[in-house]
């Protein structure tokens, strides 16, 4: 799974969290959290700053955390080599 489907999943939890599904939220944010880190998720999302402190994020240890790269749309022209 790549960082699209972590984006889904938080915002899956976001809209779960909405209409009071609390534990679909946690289990959505879960799965978000496995595949990108709190920070780049309310980075790119700052609505989702507010789940981050209601629900625990998935405990990956650090040798495992997937290295997080920013789509290709969104680098600076510097990242390009422009």
């Amino acid at each position: 799974l790549g960082t699209q489907a972590g984006y889904g999943y938080a915002l899956l939890a976001a809209a779960f969290d909405a209409g009071g599904q609390a534990e679909a939220a946690r289990r959505h944010w879960h799965d978000a959290t496995l595949l990108i880190p709190v920070a780049e998720l309310v980075r790119r999302f700052p609505e989702l700053g507010p789940l981050a402190g209601k629900h625990p994020p998935a405990e990956v240890p650090a040798n495992l955390m997937p290295t997080y790269a920013p789509p290709v749309s969104e680098r600076g022209d510097a990242e390009m080599g422009r």
